[in-house]
């Protein structure tokens, strides 16, 4: 079950050492305390534990959770993102083959390890819900009634909602849903180019109501928090607590590209933004606490790497045929002092 490359990674993770690969989790660790590895150890441990599992290098006979990324296909580009994530960042870099997805065998593969004992179901892309290959994964497992036993959990970016997903999804016993929006309208439309916000909306809405009346579904927003949106962050929650109110929003520090992070912004600018958004929402809020501290650190600064943070961003508007002066002029303003 365990490849070589995920023995030699379990070790290091027993023995309390990082890989090169888990450079981003050990980065937001250094700066919130918390990250993906935090949070999935306390999901999953005691749920381990529950399923009979031990913590022993080859204690894992059959897969109790499926962690799936079947393809970079996506229909965004975002300002942010990479190939690896997007293949339409591929296709704009040029590259050969920017489409990266798995062969017809490995997915067939992946059907005939769900089985009634699979707990857990976590599709991740490019966007879930553009992708043939989990559109037709997600059928699979409603027609061989799956469904009633497993927790399904994606991040989608909102612009998609296929039939075949929205039918599925109040079926599962727990479906969990992050959908990416990062900003208030045009803000949105600039970070996660091309998408128009009045599909957002509405899409949101569906969702919404489909939390609303299923006690099964657990939705939240999810915001990745840069330079580009922390200036309108509080028009943001303001517009969610009126449209969704009480919706969970998880809110992701940016650590990379660095180009991209609010540490790229003036401290003096930080402390006007803190003092924003420092007060009370109607809404759940997750590592909102972590975003407002990470404002007041005042020992780190990225100002080394406005060059690069011009390049590619300019590189980016000019073949997309967008301005940030003219989408965002403030943030424009402060980024080129």
């Amino acid at each position: 079950m365990l490849s070589d490359y995920n023995l030699h990674l379990r070790t290091l993770m027993l023995n309390g050492e990082w890989h090169p690969d888990c450079n981003r989790c050990q980065s937001e660790e250094a700066l919130t305390k918390t990250s993906k590895r935090t949070q999935s150890n306390n999901s999953f441990k005691q749920k381990a534990i529950n399923a009979g599992y031990t913590f022993e290098l080859n204690s894992v006979n059959a897969p109790l959770f499926l962690d799936i990324r079947p393809s970079n296909k996506c229909n965004l580009k975002c300002k942010m993102c990479n190939s690896t994530s997007s293949s339409l960042i591929g296709i704009e870099e040029q590259q050969k083959d920017p489409l990266i997805t798995l062969e017809h065998t490995a997915i067939e593969e992946i059907k005939r390890n769900i089985t009634c004992n699979t707990t857990e179901l976590y599709i991740l892309g490019g966007e879930t819900t553009v992708m043939d290959e989990v559109l037709d994964l997600i059928e699979y497992v409603d027609k061989n009634n799956y469904t009633e036993n497993l927790h399904f959990r994606t991040n989608i970016n909102g612009t998609v909602l296929p039939d075949v997903f929205l039918s599925a999804i109040t079926k599962f016993k727990m479906t969990s849903i992050a959908v990416s929006i990062d900003g208030y309208d045009e803000v949105n439309n600039y970070i996660r180019y091309p998408s128009k916000w009045s599909k957002i909306e509405q899409n949101l809405s569906t969702l919404y109501q489909l939390a609303l009346e299923n006690i099964s579904i657990n939705l939240r927003v999810c915001v990745t928090v840069q330079s580009l949106n922390i200036l309108s962050l509080d028009k943001f929650l303001s517009w969610l607590e009126q449209f969704t109110p009480g919706i969970k929003v998880e809110l992701l520090l940016l650590t990379e590209p660095k180009e991209f992070s609010i540490y790229m912004l003036p401290f003096a600018v930080r402390e006007r933004i803190h003092q924003s958004l420092n007060r009370d929402y109607n809404l759940q809020l997750y590592r909102f606490k972590h975003i407002l501290a990470a404002l007041l650190k005042d020992n780190v600064d990225y100002s080394q790497y406005k060059n690069s943070f011009w390049t590619k961003s300019n590189r980016q508007d000019n073949y997309r045929g967008v301005s940030l002066e003219q989408t965002l002029p403030e943030v424009y303003k402060i980024l080129k002092s």
